[in-house]
């Protein structure tokens, strides 16, 4: 993704939650059905947002609950096409800058042990690994690292 190519972030439509199923099927071993992200529409904590290109198409998503002043990121992919070129971060970005307009505290998400890109890409983002939860994930089977983020501290290692 080149400088100029600069992606929008939207809250998600009805319509739009084919391509995001995509992506998520894309994505992961034990995917979202549809059924798990239309439920967060009427979900009064949820915020999912989904990112486009300058054309409109939609390339990557982020689902979050907000629950008093911490935000729990739930789900976070970007399309394979577009993977590596900053969509991720700009997602994290927009979403982390939410946070700390609204007043949040703090912020943290569950990831596989084995996804070493996702846990370096939410380090670069002052993320830090505070506990291991074993056997946390199915299909296949796999522990969880929690990871947190203190929105207070200028400690920011945003890219």
């Amino acid at each position: 993704m080149t400088e100029e190519e600069k992606i929008t972030i939207e809250s998600v439509k009805e319509e739009d939650l084919i391509e995001v199923l995509k992506i998520e099927h894309a994505s992961f071993s034990d995917p979202w059905t549809y059924n798990m992200f239309n439920a967060e529409l009427s979900n009064p904590f949820s915020y999912l947002w989904v990112a486009r290109d300058n054309s409109g198409v939609l390339i990557g998503f982020i689902c979050f609950w907000i629950l008093g002043d911490e935000a729990h990121l739930l789900d976070l992919a970007v399309h394979p096409s577009y993977r590596q070129r900053g969509v991720g971060s700009q997602i994290i970005k927009a979403s982390m800058d939410y946070w700390k307009d609204a007043g949040l505290k703090s912020a943290y998400l569950e990831v596989r042990e084995s996804n070493e890109d996702a846990r370096r890409l939410y380090g670069r983002f002052g993320f830090k690994v505070i506990t291991r939860r074993p056997k946390y994930y199915t299909k296949p089977r796999e522990d969880a690292y929690i990871m947190f983020r203190d929105l207070n501290c200028d400690s920011d290692s945003r890219p």
